[in-house]
């Protein structure tokens, strides 16, 4: 398609302009008819507009969380009964961020031209995702406009809510490692080799533990540029790795494997993708878009596969539940949720009961993850230093014993 931009009547006879999708000049002018507009000039603006569209969305990245508080002010002034174009110009002089005010009277003026608002959110796809664009067709054609509004809200502060928690909680521990690797560092590298001089300069046979300590002392000590690079080669390869479709999705098989943040991971991103899916059914999208555009929101690669081959699968007749469940990757009771849904008609109702139960079982186990992870942490750094003053301390008192003889 291209643009177009054009100079027109309302029904009143106020002249308006804007720019329009459109295959041709008389495919712009027939959907502008069809929005009660009289088009007087429509020229194609040969892909100058567009530009200049694409230039001023990556101007700033907006945070999910901004998008989210506006969505939730937006549903409220529509709930009260102002217009969408008097809620986006509230909302564009409420907003302190450049970027995000600039969207926001960008999308204004579109729709004051007579643009859906929908199609003013998809010219902006770094902001609006395809489920945020496609939910406000939805409530478009639907006259629940602020009602779909509401729901995207309550999806964006539920997700910013659990990645707060679990952010929350791992900050300690995060800071406990980086701590402790940096007190065994220091040790290892000015400290520890010090005193082993010692011990070896004395020429006795040492105990195991303190072997032990001088080996790995050496070792760091001889070959840490080889340890670094090694280290930064390995990271390397899973950059490479993650941005190869194979290497991706052996690195997400790998995560969905790990014995409890596996679990938890999968129940996120299916918790996530139930959401977004019972909110687009519910919205009137048929259910092999909706699954097209659901699975969007899934960020591991072996999910999404398996959601792609149930959405081929329904688009041959078949049923969602039998893929989902040879693919062995959905938890097993949201496998039998949607089957009856499935089966019940209810499937909306199902996938969003799926989403709230796993998002209660994400939110227990990040209230209980930090309380797992610290005593484990002080425990392993305990045990480092315990056996790191007993290899010191062992030859001294051997040493205390053969004065004493």
């Amino acid at each position: 398609m291209a643009v177009f931009r054009y100079k027109t009547y309302d029904g009143s006879g106020r002249m308006l302009s804007g720019i329009i999708d459109a295959d041709s000049t008389d495919h712009a002018t027939s959907k502008l008819k069809s929005k009660g507009l009289f088009p007087f000039e429509v020229t194609r603006e040969a892909g100058a507009a567009e530009s200049r569209q694409r230039k001023e969305s990556a101007r700033g990245r907006i945070k999910k969380s901004e998008i989210t508080a506006f969505t939730r002010l937006f549903a409220s002034l529509l709930t009260s009964g102002m217009p969408v174009v008097d809620s986006l110009t509230a909302l564009s002089e409420q907003i302190s961020r450049a970027t995000l005010r600039k969207t926001i009277v960008d999308i204004k003026e579109k729709v004051s031209s007579g643009m859906d608002l929908s199609e003013a959110f998809s010219r902006y796809p770094d902001h609006f995702s395809k489920t945020f664009v496609n939910l406000v067709k939805a409530g478009e054609r639907g006259g629940e406009l602020d009602q779909v509004l509401d729901e995207l809200a309550g999806v964006g502060e539920k997700q910013e809510a659990l990645r707060g928690k679990f952010m929350a909680a791992m900050i300690y521990p995060i800071l406990m490692t980086i701590i402790g690797a940096m007190v065994l560092t220091i040790l290892f590298i000015l400290v520890i080799p010090r005193i082993i001089s010692i011990f070896t300069n004395m020429g006795q046979t040492l105990p195991l533990p303190t072997k032990i300590l001088v080996w790995t002392t050496n070792t760091i000590n001889t070959n840490w540029p080889f340890i670094l690079a090694a280290g930064a080669l390995f990271f390397l390869l899973l950059l490479r790795m993650r941005k190869s479709r194979k290497g991706r999705f052996f690195i997400d098989r790998a995560f969905l494997k790990l014995p409890v943040t596996g679990k938890i991971l999968c129940r996120l991103e299916v918790s996530r993708f139930a959401r977004t899916f019972s909110l687009l059914l519910k919205g009137g999208v048929p259910i092999t878009e909706a699954l097209d555009i659901a699975k969007d929101v899934v960020k591991n690669s072996v999910i999404v596969e398996n959601i792609g081959h149930a959405r081929d699968n329904i688009a041959e007749g078949g049923h969602l539940s039998p893929v989902l469940k040879e693919g062995g990757i959905f938890p097993p009771v949201a496998v039998h949720m949607i089957a009856v849904g499935e089966k019940g008609g209810n499937l909306e109702e199902m996938l969003l009961n799926i989403s709230k139960s796993f998002d209660r079982e994400v939110e227990n186990f990040t209230a209980g993850l930090s309380s797992i992870i610290e005593p484990v942490l002080i425990i392993a750094m305990g045990l480092a230093v315990g056996f790191i003053a007993m290899a010191i301390l062992l030859p001294i008192f051997e040493m205390n014993v053969m004065v004493g003889k």
